[in-house]
């Protein structure tokens, strides 16, 4: 492997670390809500563990890092990549929205649209790993991310959303994907490293990324909500402007 694969690849498991570690103080904000706005104790439970799943993740990643150059303040490039003790968490629900609409915002937005996206990148590129440790830690990750976006499902079938939430559903869902995905992965990228090399050791191409997030939330995420009435077009009209932009991109 050459030395600008292995600093990619320090660089890629750092930078995952650093999303698995938010998620981690997301879903503790958001069983803390859950809570307080009298839903289920279950689905608080839920929110719970995913919380302690979510640190084992940052574990996984930080290993898998350091075994390609990447330590703990610094990436194998040199950047730093020291986690923040407390991570800002941005809320993503309208300023305007009630403290029970704005849970079921998050609960969307969060478990049903990124955890579903998340389990799906993750699934497409798991059978192309053929490093034994890395497979194993990807397989508890995409094993957990099921898990979280599960609860978003559980939690719209115990509390359906009533006529003015699956109004609001619809209009704020192309917000919601545009804000699971990384600004810049449907534009033109400059890839360091060797990708084929690197998907060997759990990182999916970006073609490949791209791919994997339009079909999922094609074939998942839009028909898991269409059944319980949301009205899905104006997402699919996004996600059908981010699939010409890939046809482009990886022509």
């Amino acid at each position: 492997m050459d030395d600008a694969t292995r600093a990619e690849l320090a660089a890629r498991w750092a930078y995952r670390a650093g999303l698995e570690h938010a998620a981690a103080f997301r879903f503790r904000r958001l069983a803390g809500r859950l809570d307080a706005s009298g839903f289920d104790r279950e689905l608080v439970a839920i929110a719970t563990l995913a919380e302690t799943q979510e640190r084992e993740h940052v574990r996984l990643c930080r290993e898998i890092a350091a075994r390609f150059g990447g330590a703990p303040g610094r990436d194998a490039r040199g950047r730093d990549n020291t986690l923040p003790r407390e991570p800002v968490v941005s809320e993503v629900a309208p300023g305007s929205f009630g403290e029970r609409d704005r849970v079921i915002y998050e609960v969307v937005a969060f478990c049903c649209v990124t955890e579903t996206a998340n389990a799906v990148v993750v699934t497409a590129g798991a059978d192309d790993i053929d490093d034994t440790a890395i497979r194993r830690a990807v397989r508890t990750i995409l094993a957990d991310e099921v898990q979280h976006s599960r609860l978003g499902w559980r939690f719209l079938a115990t509390h359906p959303p009533d006529d003015t939430q699956l109004g609001w559903l619809g209009a704020y869902l192309p917000d919601m994907l545009a804000g699971t995905i990384r600004e810049d992965l449907f534009r033109p990228q400059v890839v360091l490293g060797d990708e084929i090399t690197m998907q060997r050791f759990g990182t999916l191409p970006v073609a490949g990324r791209r791919e994997a997030f339009v079909t999922g939330m094609r074939e998942v995420l839009l028909p898991g909500l269409a059944a319980i009435g949301v009205d899905t077009a104006p997402a699919a009209a996004l996600l059908d402007r981010l699939d010409a932009e890939r046809v482009k991109l990886d022509a």
